[in-house]
């Protein structure tokens, strides 16, 4: 099987559990899993790193892509004093300097500024999810981040909403294997196509 996983909201946004959606290769009419149901998982996060100066060492595509900025600019640059807004720099540089420090750092969000091909643009309110970088001797050397656009976040929130409401029309056109668990990871879904591959009956 080839499994994508979900998380399942109830209609008022909030998570009670995570939906399976399987495609086997008995799977009628060579459906794929992208046919089944509309579950792509997204762009993919930005990702930078600093050096122990919050200087960026790293700058992927993505990264490129929402700011504006090429990586060959962005390179050597301060994230802070180039990057964020005035207003939000003290609490960036108190976040990102607790994870050069070792400690544990929760999801930051701030106002980064847009540059190059998106000067002009609006300012992007994004996620910010910093961690220690390591060397070759367990020595902390900068910071690995993870950062995501606020907005598409939540896109991608209603949107997983719809599709928890899709696996109903999933379950009863018997297709694809659906299992549905809740918060404690106990079976609450069990289509009949998953009945049929495994050998194992839903109740």
């Amino acid at each position: 099987l080839a499994m994508t996983l979900r998380p399942l909201y109830e209609p008022g946004g909030d998570p009670v559990g995570v939906v399976f959606v399987g495609l086997d290769s008995e799977s009628a009419g060579g459906m794929s899993l992208q046919d089944a149901l509309p579950c792509d998982a997204g762009p993919c996060a930005a990702v930078l790193g600093l050096d122990q100066d919050l200087h960026v060492t790293e700058w992927n595509p993505r990264a490129e892509e929402l700011t504006g900025c090429r990586a060959e600019d962005a390179l050597g640059r301060s994230l802070v004093e180039h990057f964020v807004q005035d207003a939000d720099r003290e609490r960036v540089t108190a976040a990102l300097s607790r994870s050069l420090g070792g400690s544990p750092v929760e999801s930051c969000q701030f106002t980064m500024r847009t540059q190059g091909a998106r000067t002009g643009a609006e300012p992007l309110q994004v996620l910010l999810n910093p961690a220690p970088r390591f060397g070759p001797a367990r020595e902390i050397v900068g910071v690995l981040a993870a950062w995501q656009d606020v907005g598409i976040l939540k896109e991608q929130q209603r949107r997983a909403v719809r599709d928890s409401l899709d696996c109903g029309r999933l379950l009863e056109l018997g297709v694809v294997p659906v299992v549905g668990v809740d918060t404690a990871l106990t079976v609450t879904e069990w289509s009949q196509r998953t009945v049929h591959l495994t050998g194992v009956a839903s109740e």
